[in-house]
């Protein structure tokens, strides 16, 4: 598989704070205040600007607290850059007219993604605050009436599987169409919640009804997991790659370099020491990740294991 020479996505996670707890949070954000500086977010944004990176994905915590967001936002978008990032929608309304000023001047190359987990606070609040749904709901909203249809983001849970229809039909009446299910993964504070992960009958189920539900809510239901591969017959398996090393590349509110957001607590680098196109190119964390020799068990006999290795 080509391995492109800069990163396409590049993750930031800005802050750590947060407004919220969330008990599944995957980065353990809390109210402290433990930032990247802004004079390394612009570093960051420049060294991406000039590799190539196609995507920055700005991530928390709530990104929407950290210092000079906005600020940092107009200098990437000026650069180039597209951005997205993700917030639990709190901070949406106070900062529409913001959001709105960019939108209006760079369009669709500016995404906003919106946390919800169900069609009511009763669900939604499984693994969040459920006083939160009312005020994500309402940030779906005024996005949509500034023309920012937003994406939303929706940790799959033993709880919220049994009402996905439902939970789109909602979505649909708001008028989003972009859904992104993610099943649960417990990492940060989630590690306690191991129980909560969907059991392959559950996920098997998803796949089954996903491309039923694409049909009748004609929306982008964007839901991808090693189950997909593995369940689904030859003929209609997307054979690709992970992420991490291939495609993107992350960096902690402390500096770190880590190959995906599921390897946060992996560092192969830190940005006081090191460029991104260093860690990109020279890493030999990131060099065994595209090496599909030094894989083992049923992975070293996989059919498909020359098609996505870069070295074939």
């Amino acid at each position: 598989m080509y391995v492109p020479n800069a990163p396409l996505v590049l993750g930031i996670d800005l802050t750590r704070k947060c407004n919220i707890s969330c008990r599944h949070c995957i980065l353990d954000a809390s109210e402290k205040d433990d930032s990247l500086p802004f004079e390394q977010a612009i570093s960051l944004v420049d060294q991406a600007s000039q590799l190539g990176v196609q995507l920055l994905d700005l991530d928390g915590g709530e990104p929407l607290l950290y210092p000079g967001f906005f600020s940092l936002v107009k200098y990437a978008l000026e650069k180039g850059l597209k951005i997205i990032f993700i917030s639990n929608g709190i901070l949406i309304s106070e900062n529409l007219d913001e959001i709105k000023k960019y939108y209006d001047e760079f369009g669709h190359v500016l995404q906003i993604g919106i946390s919800l987990d169900g069609h009511n606070a009763e669900i939604h609040g499984y693994f969040r605050p459920k006083e939160t749904f009312t005020v994500s709901v309402e940030a779906i909203k005024s996005l949509i009436s500034i023309g920012l249809e937003p994406i939303v983001f929706c940790v799959l849970n033993h709880s919220n599987i049994k009402w996905i229809k439902e939970f789109l039909q909602f979505l649909s009446s708001l008028g989003v169409s972009r859904v992104r299910l993610l099943p649960f993964i417990p990492l940060g504070k989630g590690t306690a919640l191991r129980d909560e992960m969907l059991s392959n009958e559950e996920m098997y189920w998803l796949i089954r009804k996903k491309e039923e539900w694409k049909t009748e809510f004609k929306g982008h239901l964007l839901f991808e997991t090693r189950h997909e591969f593995i369940l689904l017959p030859d003929k209609r398996k997307k054979i690709s790659s992970c992420m991490a090393g291939f495609v993107q590349l992350g960096v902690s509110a402390s500096g770190d370099f880590y190959p995906c957001a599921y390897m946060m607590d992996y560092s192969i680098g830190t940005i006081y020491k090191n460029s991104i196109k260093e860690i990109w190119q020279e890493s030999p964390v990131l060099r065994s990740l595209r090496n599909s020799s030094l894989r083992e068990g049923g992975c070293a006999t996989c059919t498909y294991r020359s098609i996505i290795d870069p070295s074939s």
